[in-house]
């Protein structure tokens, strides 16, 4: 379990290194604040955050989710026990 978690903040934390390098490798192309009177990024991003950040969460909640905790069911109740007391002995004398 900790070793899931671990690895998994390990990448999390190489791709948001990574990150940064990659978009300066376009040169910034994105990043311009005009484009020449045309806009490029078609509001992906928002779905793509919103998925992304769905997806870590579910990630994330269920590492964190305790163990099942299983009860027994409680034992059965003891069996009935009739008493019966004995038929009365009638002696008669000869």
């Amino acid at each position: 379990m900790k070793t899931t978690i671990v690895t998994i903040l390990v990448l999390v934390l190489l791709t948001l290194t990574a990150l940064p390098a990659i978009s300066e490798a376009r040169g910034g192309y994105y990043y311009r604040p005009y484009h020449g009177g045309h806009y490029h990024h078609g509001g992906w991003g928002y779905g793509g955050a919103a998925l992304g950040g769905f997806v870590a969460g579910a990630i994330v909640g269920s590492a964190l989710r305790p163990a099942p905790v299983y009860v027994a069911p409680p034992p059965p109740p003891p069996p009935r026990v009739y008493y019966y007391y004995p038929a009365p002995v009638y002696v008669y004398p000869y």
